[in-house]
């Protein structure tokens, strides 16, 4: 597997323009994180009654919004710079990189104007990842980058899965909300797979001049083992093809994990904040083998391990 080329800043095309959208991190990251907050103090409002999010019922927006708001503004910004890296293209900045924050931004707001035709409301929030996918595909193809093609087609993934979520709320479906918020929260621990397994090794061996161990047959397995499993969830969340896969993916996982370790990391907390948020994506699916069992543990014990645990401490 490719790993991200962290030190060949060199290569990357030079940027220009106002500071704030010359790299694509920079709205997004910074934005995640304010929207963090915000969301906080916003969902104590829809808690108490004196704000009500248009089309989607509270509980559904708050966690929509943790995954298509905070989640997809950190992977934006995450692949719009490292598209640039390993590409040597350039990517959008200044106007362009502007009008596509805003276009997230949109999605996000849309939700919170009164008045707004429902319609309205999702036909924003739904632009934003498909014009994201065909930004980063373009480059991606131009530099005929086939290891990088995944990324595009789980934007996309992610877009359908926003999909399944309107299209219950707009009365179009019945029951797709929540296959649509679950299918999102899959989608988004594949992509912590692929860009955990280029940067957490990477940055732990440049920073501690470590070796971290990789096993090819394990990395060739682990996505067939990992897609098996979330989608075997999907469809029986309580089965023993379930159990099985998710077992597999959590052991596999897990010896990843391993290989990347050193003693050293605990002393640089940037480090083991990446160890310890991907040792949540071992836990989701250790949780996800022992529901699909039957054992007595939350349907939702892994569905949280994934979000609250992995993508908070990974984004």
């Amino acid at each position: 597997m490719a790993i991200l080329p962290i030190k060949d800043l060199h290569t990357r095309p030079p940027v220009t323009g106002w500071a704030p959208f010359a790299l694509g991190f920079r709205p997004f990251f910074l934005a995640a994180g304010l929207l963090s907050l915000l969301l906080m103090g916003v969902w104590m409002a829809v808690l108490h009654g004196s704000l009500v999010p248009a089309e989607l019922p509270p509980a559904l927006w708050h966690g929509h919004e943790m995954v298509f708001g905070f989640a997809v503004a950190v992977i934006a910004g995450f692949l719009l710079t490292a598209t640039q890296n390993w590409t040597g293209l350039r990517m959008p900045s200044g106007t362009p990189l502007a009008a596509l924050f805003v276009l997230w931004l949109t999605g996000r707001l849309g939700f919170l104007i009164p008045g707004l035709p429902v319609g309205l409301v999702a036909l924003l929030d739904l632009a934003f990842l498909p014009v994201l996918a065909a930004v980063l595909a373009v480059p991606i193809l131009k530099a005929k980058q086939f290891h990088n093609y995944p990324f595009p087609l789980m934007l996309l993934a992610l877009a359908c899965a926003n999909a399944l979520v309107h299209a219950d709320a707009l009365g179009w479906t019945s029951g797709t909300a929540r296959i649509g918020l679950h299918l999102a929260v899959y989608a988004v621990v594949a992509m912590m797979m692929v860009m955990g397994g280029r940067v957490i090794p990477s940055f732990t061996d440049n920073k501690l001049g470590s070796r971290a161990r990789r096993w090819p047959l394990l990395e060739r397995l682990l996505p067939v083992a990992t897609l098996g499993a979330l989608a075997a969830a999907l469809v029986a969340p309580v089965s023993p093809v379930t159990a099985l896969f998710a077992a597999v993916a959590a052991l596999m996982h897990g010896v990843r994990l391993a290989g990347w370790y050193t003693g050293k990391l605990w002393s640089v907390p940037l480090l083991w904040i990446l160890h310890l948020g991907y040792a949540w994506i071992v836990l989701g699916f250790a949780l996800m083998a022992l529901t699909a069992i039957g054992l007595n543990v939350s349907a939702s014990s892994a569905l949280h391990a994934f979000t609250a645990g992995a993508i908070g401490a990974l984004t």
